[in-house]
Order: structure tokens, then sequence, then C-alpha cells
């Protein structure tokens, strides 16, 4: 009878513990909500979403003025095989520039 009466204060004081955490995080987590909102401007300490993204045209791109370069690859991929794990390989793959710049 007395072990299981320990048992249960025991599982009480922890239970209590738990509890009294959870409300110091909550509390914590207000204040630090608020001590941002003050440092974004906002005066108050709701937090409002932001608003959801507007879809905009895409940027048109600029074709640069004058000679511009282009890659040529001999081969543009490799077969290495089996590989064991752990084993590093290389290939060096050719590049030539038959762009004018």
């Amino acid at each position: 009878m007395k072990t299981t009466t320990k048992a249960l204060a025991i599982l009480a004081i922890m239970a209590l513990a738990i509890g009294c955490r959870d409300k110091a995080s909550e509390k914590r987590i207000a204040e630090l909500e608020t001590r941002l909102a003050q440092m974004e401007g906002n005066k108050g300490t709701t937090v409002t979403p932001a608003p959801a993204a507007t879809p905009e045209a895409a940027p048109v791109e600029e074709k640069p003025e004058g000679p511009l370069p282009n890659m040529e690859f001999s081969t543009t991929d490799h077969d290495f095989g089996t590989v064991d794990e752990g084993k590093k390989v290389t290939y060096t793959y050719k590049v030539k520039n038959t762009g004018q710049a």
C-alpha cells in the first residue's frame, strides 16, 4: 500500500511539474511574440499573417549586347560502370567555346 501511495505521489508531482512548465513556456512565447511585434514596428500584440503572394508576370530576360559565348561539349554523359561504394571516380569533360566571346 505504501508503494502505491508513493508512486501516486511521485506521479502527481511529475504531472504538476509538467503542467507548470507548459504554462511558463506559453507565457515566454507570448512575451517573445510581443517583443518581436514591437521590433517590427507594430504597436499591438496581435500577429497578422503575411499577405498571400500575388502571381506576377515572369520578368522579361534582356539579351546582352555584343558577342556571346556558346559552349560545346564533346560528350554530355559518361558511363562509370560499376563503382564500389566509397570509391572516388572522376571524369573530365572537354568543353569548347564556339561563340564569339
